[in-house]
């Protein structure tokens, strides 16, 4: 019944972006592991980090705005899809090399783990808003 409202392509929209956000509790699972047995984190510290790494995710009426009110190439909604999903997938591909590194931070992956949570976060915002359309 969904395909007959809406078209085929923006039905798999949809459900990429939904499995994308559906993802991104892998993440977090393995960052935490990440954090915990192979940091040595204390817990206060790996709270403090999570809470940042979520951030983007308060934040998301001003996405709703920026893509409102500032189009890019005459849309509002397409091009800052296909802005966020690549750069989801940029920061997904540089947390796999840095975590294969020998030396890198906690503050690199954190900051890596918050860059791809300000991407899936938009994209949320953008898709829900498509639905509403």
């Amino acid at each position: 019944m969904l395909c007959q409202k809406y078209d085929k392509t923006f039905v798999a929209l949809l459900g990429m972006q939904y499995f994308n956000q559906g993802s991104k509790v892998l993440v977090s699972l393995a960052s935490q592991n990440l954090y915990k047995d192979y940091y040595h984190l204390e817990p206060d510290y790996l709270q403090f980090l999570s809470s940042m790494i979520i951030m983007p995710w308060s934040f998301k009426i001003l996405y709703g705005l920026i893509s409102d009110n500032f189009p890019i190439l005459g849309t509002r909604r397409k091009s800052y899809l296909l802005i966020g999903s690549f750069g989801q997938c940029i920061v997904m591909i540089l947390l796999t090399v840095v975590s294969l590194a020998e030396e890198h931070s906690t503050l690199t992956v954190a900051s890596l783990l918050f860059m791809g949570n300000l991407c899936v976060a938009f994209m949320d915002v953008l898709v829900d808003s498509l639905m509403v359309v």
